[in-house]
């Protein structure tokens, strides 16, 4: 099953910038079994929702 794709979501030259953000996991840690990138557009996806909210209230 593949996800949609929402037009927050980050281009492949976008994410290769912002994934240098992103420290690496500690030594001797648990590796991550969270999809980083996924992580990034669900912010995105939420921060453009909650602005159009936020606009669509000041203009009521």
């Amino acid at each position: 099953m593949t996800r949609q794709a929402y037009p927050t979501d980050l281009s492949d030259a976008e994410w290769q910038i912002i994934a240098l953000l992103i420290p690496p996991t500690k030594p001797g840690g648990w590796s991550r079994t969270t999809d980083m990138r996924a992580v990034v557009n669900a912010n995105f996806y939420f921060i453009f929702v909650a602005n159009r909210l936020c606009l669509a209230y000041v203009a009521a």
